[in-house]
């Protein structure tokens, strides 16, 4: 369906040689660009701003003369630090830059009038409101080549290093989208922002106004250069603290070449430590460099990677978020894998532990495990750097266990049972009293909503008014064979208002004991449920300032009063999940791939792989929160979001198991879900092809990726296999269609099932070869387990149907499917042309769920009972005289309405209305209606708008009215 969006004007930027000099922007045969509009439309910005664009391959050249009748009152900035915050409260060009290949980030410059500049990157906060949380690591390298100030103008010229628009994550030029913002304060109490764009939103980051960048006759092979993520660990030497960064480049050019690494530490308070190197680079080869930077203390630090040319010209720039700390002695138990506890319900017969000495290598150590009645030890004569030790538990009794080497120690336990204990094997697989488990559900369903291979309830809730009321809840979860994860933050007082875990609280630094005494009383109530999992402790804290400090104490504490229940933490970004990942025992990322109507994504379609892979390398445990919801977003070419298809989520689904997610949590039908056919069919067909393949699902990956023919931009392959029964999953990414040879294990031999294709394929020396349509996913799989729990055709088909089923033959009314951006767009009367516009005296709107209660008449989805928060029409209850006017935008024949009403317990909340035309004549009336499904048939008569008014309901039922409403000719 075409997206009424329209995209920003792309940007032309010339090829220039460029001198450097002042003036040698401003004098570029390059002709000046005026304009500026007025934030929030398209009023033209007075007095203007005039602007010239370049580039040399290397630099954009940016020179701006901003006209202003006063400059004797200019708001002007003196200090020249180049991270200072207040930077955008002056007189200043406004600089906003989107990298096309990761278009949830954004890069900031702010020169004021006199030219001092502050620069900072920021990074989608996962809401879909378009806010971003700001991050000052990063550095443009820009150059501020002249600034004056005159008598009615200020003007600035400015370079800015391509390469620090490069992540360096794949080799290839940067492609940007970008904004020209002035931010004007003369004469004025509040600010004026304008910019080369139309937005109609008051800031410069709108992804929609963005305007793409076309660098004219641009070589690119400058930029085919990789930089990885560093590789940071901390050692002592001579009592002092260092990081070693280790760091690797690829020179993808086509000949050797030089380079220099520079690293920089930037700490809590933006304090900046350098170093750098030079790197002799062949091509296509991994170019590895180590650096040593002294630390004053501990901590989280930012670690900035720049990579230069050997004409010291910037190629690209990485930065990442690492906890930077020293221990001489670490003791790391791995047998038991979780907690450091023995369950009743686990086999343990010896505790192993890996032992690892920065200093005293080639000493004696001695290790001991003591306890009740208890005492054992280990003299390693000549300790190397790595020692493993191995001590008996099978006699053990329950309590707690020291071991200790070195001056370190740590607790075990051994810990009697406890009727729905939760604990993970070396592998991070889930076990509950004992028995594999798949955490498998959606999140914000109920146990009413409970589909095949359901066995996940996730819920925000902690409003409960009483202990009971909260009992009550898991008895339901219970009863359904359900397990529960819920956030700790119950004070049982109804209320969603927090009194002691209000957002200021967990951004301190440490646990209150106000907030003990609160999580004392929900362990108190859930610790022996048998349907409670475990705690979820943040959702996306990253994005709310959180602590990380408080964040693990809130971790440690409800390990040591609660054993037997894991700390779930959800980030919605890489860097999250490194800086909160000790907060949690399951790390469980929110990966939104985000969904375009024009078939682009924000993130890459691999980016499931990749965040269930870190994950699972950095928690005990990874699970996976897939998208299975339209965002509503905007992309920077115009083109307005979407849900992903039923293939789409199955991809995101089997990308997560091969990078070994143990979970999976997809989010969320009830928050913009429901209202796509592909989401609503998704979990009755995906839980029970996982629920069949749960065992193989859950191993590890075998070895890693699977060798093929095909780049891992177009093809993700692994291998799994538990007992005799073997897979291989193979994952399309690629927008278009393809034959593929895989390398298959040796295990894997003969013909292989296809999960879901009623089809099988051969193993034919050692290798696979199949076709893949486009985002598409084929499970083979060898041995004797049932294949085809699902039809994938049959799915793909109902879907289809169901979609054409929204148009009934003659409904003069029905709209389809509309992205709820364009759902956005219809509240504010824009449709699109074949879509009937309804409009309401008042409509019940549940921001953000829902953002049009009228297009929900007209959507061709009809239920009778109530199984989404927002699909729905009904007036506000202050609303005296309810009524719908239709405009059909033409001309058309109308003689009967139809009806349809939510029921609770087998009666209608929806009693009558009356139906009339454009001029006001009743052409037919219900009353006393209690049906689900009810009509007013009458002459038909010939109209462009109908009303419906006089709008009824029962007051002593829920005011959730009509889920669809009809129009026909006769």
């Amino acid at each position: 369906m075409a997206c009424t969006l329209a995209a920003a004007e792309p940007l032309d930027i010339p090829f220039c040689k460029v001198s450097g000099e002042p003036g040698s922007v401003k004098n570029l045969p390059v002709d000046w660009q005026s304009d500026f509009k007025v934030l929030g439309g398209s009023r033209p910005a007075e007095p203007g701003t005039r602007y010239k664009l370049a580039h040399d391959n290397h630099n954009l050249y940016v020179a701006v003369i901003a006209d202003e009748p006063n400059t004797g009152k200019l708001k002007l900035l003196e200090n020249t630090g180049r991270e200072n915050p207040y930077a955008w409260r002056t007189d200043s060009l406004d600089l906003n830059f989107i990298p096309q290949a990761e278009p949830e980030k954004f890069y900031q410059l702010i020169v004021t009038a006199n030219g001092v500049y502050a620069d900072n990157s920021g990074e989608d906060d996962n809401t879909g409101t378009e806010t971003y949380v700001i991050s000052e690591a990063w550095k443009s390298n820009a150059r501020i080549i002249s600034s004056e100030i005159g008598k009615d103008f200020w003007s600035v010229e400015l370079s800015i290093p391509l390469g620090a628009f490069r992540s360096g994550k794949s080799a290839g030029a940067p492609e940007l989208a970008m904004v020209i913002g002035r931010n004007r304060y003369v004469g004025r109490e509040t600010y004026e922002a304008s910019a080369n764009t139309v937005s109609k939103r008051n800031v410069f980051v709108s992804p929609a106004a963005m305007r793409p960048v076309v660098l004219k006759n641009f070589q690119k092979d400058f930029y085919r250069w990789q930089l990885e993520a560093p590789i940071v660990k901390c050692f002592k030497d001579g009592g002092k603290l260092y990081a070693n960064i280790h760091n690797s480049v690829i020179n993808r050019t086509d000949k050797r070449a030089n380079a220099r690494i520079k690293v920089t530490l930037i700490d809590k308070k933006n304090r900046e430590i350098s170093s750098s190197c030079g790197c002799s680079c062949p091509v296509n080869t991994i170019a590895q460099k180590a650096l040593a930077i002294e630390l004053p203390e501990a901590g989280l630090y930012s670690v900035r990677l720049e990579l230069f040319d050997g004409r010291k010209r910037l190629l690209a720039e990485h930065i990442s978020k690492h906890l930077l700390d020293y221990q001489p002695v670490k003791i790391k138990v791995v047998n038991p894998a979780y907690r450091n506890n023995i369950y009743a319900s686990q086999k343990v017969d010896s505790i192993k532990a890996v032992i690892t000495l920065e200093e005293n290598i080639g000493k004696e150590l001695t290790v001991k495990l003591q306890g009740k009645n208890v005492e054992l030890q280990q003299v390693i004569a000549a300790a190397e750097k790595v020692n493993k030790v191995v001590f008996p538990a099978d006699k053990l009794v329950d309590g707690e266990y020291v071991l200790s080497a070195g001056g370190a120690r740590t607790v075990i336990r051994k810990l009697p049972p406890c009727k729905g204990e939760v604990w993970f094997d070396k592998d991070g697989i889930t076990y509950i009293d004992g028995k594999r488990f798949m955490p498998n559900g959606y999140f914000g369903l109920s146990a009413a909503h409970k589909y095949p291979g359901m066995t996940m309830l996730h819920t925000y809730a902690y409003n409960f008014k009483s202990p009971e009321h909260l009992i009550d809840y898991l008895d339901k979860a219970h009863a359904a064979n359900l397990k529960v994860m819920m956030p700790p933050y119950v004070e049982f007082s109804g209320s969603w208002k927090l009194k002691y875990f209000d957002k200021e609280s967990r951004q301190q630094s440490k646990l209150g004991s106000e907030q003990k005494k609160v999580l004392d009383r929900l362990v108190a109530v859930v610790k022996n449920h048998p349907a409670f999992f475990g705690y979820y402790a943040a959702d996306e804290p990253e994005g709310w300032g959180f602590s990380v400090d408080w964040q693990k104490e809130l971790r440690d504490y409800l390990a040591a009063v609660d054993p037997y229940h894991p700390v779930i933490m959800l980030n919605y970004g890489l860097d999250g999940l490194r800086m909160f990942a000790a907060g949690g025992d399951i790390l469980m990322p929110d990966c939104y791939v985000d969904y375009y109507l024009d078939g682009t994504t924000s993130k890459k379609r691999r980016a499931s792989y990749d965040f269930a892979r870190l994950a699972n390398e950095l928690g005990v445990s990874g699970y996976l929160a897939p998208q299975a919801f339209d965002f509503a977003r905007v992309n920077p070419h115009g083109v307005a979001g979407r849900a992903p298809s039923f293939d789409e989520l199955r991809q995101q689904n089997m990308l997560g198991f091969i990078g070994n997610a143990k979970g999976i949590m997809p989010y969320s039908l009830v928050y913009r879900g429901m209202a796509a056919h592909s989401l609503r069919e998704a979990p009755f067909v995906l839980g029970a092809e996982i629920e069949v393949l749960q065992d193989l699902l859950l191993q590890p990956t075998d070895n890693g990726l699977l060798p093929s023919d095909r780049s891992i931009d177009e093809l993700i392959a692994g291998a799994k296999r538990y007992g005799n029964e073997a897979i291989v999953i193979a994952v399309s990414v690629s927008d278009k269609p393809f034959t593929a040879t895989l390398q298959v294990p040796d295990y894997i031999k003969g013909k292989l099932a296809v999960s879901g294709e009623n089809r099988f394929v051969e193993v034919k020396n050692g290798t696979i070869t199949d076709r893949f349509d486009p985002q598409h996913t084929h499970v083979y799989i060898a041995g004797s387990l049932r294949s085809n729990s699902i039809d994938l055709a049959a799915v793909r088909n109902r879907i289809a149907q169901l979609d054409r089923e929204r148009f009934k033959p003659g409904n003069l009314l029905a709209a389809g499917e509309l992205s709820y951006r364009q759902m956005e767009e219809y509240s504010r009367g824009i449709v699109p042309k074949h879509v009937p516009r309804i409009k309401a005296s008042s409509a019940i709107v549940q921001k953000p769920y829902s953002v049009c209660g009228e297009y929900w008449l007209q959507d061709g989805i009809i239920e009778k009972e109530l199984r989404d928060i927002m699909m729905y029409y009904s007036p506000r209850p202050e609303d005296k005289a309810p009524a719908l006017e239709i405009d059909f935008g033409k001309v058309v024949t109308v003689g009967r309405v139809v009806f349809y009403a939510f029921e609770f317990n087998g009666k209608s909340a929806f009693t009558g209305a009356r139906v009339l035309d454009e001029n006001g004549k009743v052409l037919g009336e219900l009353k006393n209606n209690t049906a689900h499904k009810s009509e007013v048939v009458f002459t038909p008569v010939k109209l462009r708008k109908l009303r419906i008014d006089s709008i009824q309901r029962d007051k002593k039922l829920p005011n959730r009215l009509l889920t669809e409403l009809e129009v026909y000719a006769e």
